[in-house]
């Protein structure tokens, strides 16, 4: 597999051509989301799955940035683009506007997909969608000095 490959993989989820998308794997596919926690195995699972994500109201696309591996496996580098109309996760993200990046590591069978690890950048998703915020936390670490954040989310803390 190569670079091609992988923007013809995404461009069937932008199309939302289903029949495309899940001609890319598997029937014992095992698909996880890291940050989500979600884990999928078999294709009626994903296939459910994939419908949902094309039915969302929202606009979406997923534009490929590389590919790194070859013919066995290897992972691809992507920006997630979004634009939310309406509900997300309980939240109302109407306008608001995502670019966010990730990564799919992927392992082939046959020229399909068996097994996909994705890794996105989840904490930005939330803030850019305004489900959570950065707040500063000074001294974090008193030993070392060291400073970071909290996310608070609109109802809460979260951490």
């Amino acid at each position: 597999m190569n670079i091609e490959w992988a923007r013809r993989w995404a461009d069937a989820f932008n199309r939302h051509d289903h029949d495309a998308v899940m001609a890319c794997y598997t029937d014992d596919l095992f698909f996880e989301d890291i940050f989500f926690q979600i884990e999928m195995r078999g294709r009626v699972a994903f296939d459910q799955a994939i419908r949902v994500y094309a039915d969302a109201p929202h606009e979406s696309s997923n534009e490929v940035i590389d590919y790194i591996g070859g013919a066995d496996g290897g992972a691809i580098r992507w920006i997630w683009h979004f634009r939310g109309n309406g509900q997300f996760m309980g939240y109302d993200v109407t306008g608001r506007e995502l670019h966010i990046p990730g990564f799919s590591v992927v392992k082939f069978r046959d020229g399909r997909i068996y097994h996909e690890s994705d890794i996105v950048d989840g904490i930005g998703a939330f803030e850019a969608l305004g489900i959570v915020e950065k707040e500063p936390v000074a001294a974090i670490d008193p030993m070392h000095g060291s400073s970071g954040w909290r996310l608070v989310l609109r109802d809460g803390v979260a951490s």
